[in-house]
């Protein structure tokens, strides 16, 4: 499961072009979880829908013109 996240973004490109550093780990406790980036309305969108499966923000960050997150299950 991912345990850390890191994005940014290059240009203006259409469709927007994204890089993302994500650090991985087993997922020993089982737990439920997701990632995502991109523009603000769309990490909007994607927090609500964790939060509608009760997963917590474990890690997020926020760079110029994109979001990156992980949210996971609390055990």
């Amino acid at each position: 499961m991912p345990v850390a996240i890191d994005c940014q973004s290059y240009g203006s490109a259409s469709p927007p072009k994204y890089a993302t550093r994500i650090v991985w780990a087993p997922n020993t406790e089982n737990a439920r979880w997701r990632w995502d980036v991109g523009d603000t309305a769309y990490m909007r969108r994607s927090a609500a829908q964790a939060a509608s499966h009760n997963l917590k923000i474990a890690q997020s960050k926020v760079a110029t013109d994109v979001s990156c997150a992980i949210w996971r299950s609390q055990g």
